[in-house]
C-alpha cells in the first residue's frame, strides 16, 4: 500500500488551532490518552492480537492508534450508556475491524467484512474463545459510520466510537492525512465538511451524540477560519 504522508505544515497548523488558548468554548472533552490509558493486555490471546496490530497496521488514519481511540472511546461509551458489554468482543473487533485494509491482497467484501474473514484465522490460533467470534464479526461488519450496527452491545459502542473518529479535530487531522502531498487543500476541505454532515445523525447512543456536539463546533470553526484565511 502507497505510503500516504501528512502535510508537515498543515498538521501544525491544526495542532496550533486547537490549542488551549484557541480551543472552541464547550468543546468536547479531551480522548482518553492511549499511552496512559488501562488497556487490558493480560491474556496469551491479548498478547497476540496487540503486538500483531501495533507492528502490522501502521496508516496515520486508521492505523494501530485509530484502534487504540476506538476500543478507548467505545468503553467511554459503554459506561455513559450503562450498556454490559463482552471486552473480549470489544477488544479483538477494536484492533482488528480495519485488517482488510491492510492486506496485500484485500478481499472484494466491504473492508469490515473482509476483515472479520481476515482476523479469524489469526484469532482461533491465538486462543481466542471463538464462541465470541459471531459477536466480534458483527461488531466489524457494522462498525462504519454509514452501516446499521447489529443489535449486540459491543457493535453498537463501536460503531460509534468509529463515527466519532470522523468528527472534530482528529476528523480533520484524519482527513488532511489521507490527502497527504495534493497540490491543495481542496480535496481535505470537501472531505471534511462531507463529514460534519453525514456523520452525525448516523449515531446510535445518545453519550456519542453528546460527544459529537462539541466536536461539530470544532469543525465548525476550522471550516470558518479557513475560509477567512484563503480567501475562497
Amino acid at each position: 500500500m502507497m505510503q500516504i504522508r501528512v502535510s508537515v505544515l498543515t498538521a501544525i497548523a491544526v495542532a496550533l488551532f486547537f490549542a488551549p488558548g484557541n480551543r472552541v468554548v464547550e468543546a468536547a472533552p479531551a480522548t482518553p490518552n492511549a499511552a496512559s490509558a488501562s488497556i487490558r493486555v493480560d491474556s496469551p490471546w491479548r498478547k497476540t492480537v496487540y503486538a500483531f496490530a501495533k507492528e502490522h497496521f501502521k496508516h496515520p488514519a486508521w492505523g494501530f492508534e485509530h484502534s487504540e481511540r476506538d476500543y478507548l472511546v467505545a468503553k467511554e461509551i459503554a459506561h455513559e450508556e450503562r450498556l454490559t458489554i463482552d471486552d473480549d468482543v470489544l477488544f479483538a473487533a477494536a484492533f482488528l475491524h480495519d485488517m482488510d485494509a491492510f492486506d496485500a491482497s484485500p478481499s472484494a467484501l466491504p473492508h469490515g467484512a473482509g476483515s472479520a474473514k481476515e482476523s479469524e484465522p489469526l484469532l482461533r490460533d491465538a486462543g481466542f474463545p471463538m464462541g465470541k467470534f459471531p459477536a466480534v464479526k458483527a461488531a466489524m461488519i457494522g462498525h462504519m459510520y454509514y452501516s446499521t450496527p447489529a443489535g449486540n452491545p459491543e457493535a453498537i459502542v463501536l460503531h460509534d466510537a468509529d463515527s466519532l473518529e470522523f468528527l472534530g479535530a482528529i476528523g480533520i487531522a484524519r482527513a488532511i492525512a489521507l490527502i497527504g502531498d495534493s497540490t491543495d487543500l481542496t480535496g481535505a476541505v470537501r472531505l471534511i465538511e462531507k463529514d460534519r454532515e453525514t456523520v452525525p445523525p448516523g449515531l446510535v447512543t445518545s453519550a456519542a451524540r453528546r460527544m459529537a456536539a462539541g466536536r461539530e463546533k470544532e469543525m465548525d470553526t476550522f471550516l470558518a477560519a479557513l475560509g477567512r484565511e484563503t480567501f475562497e
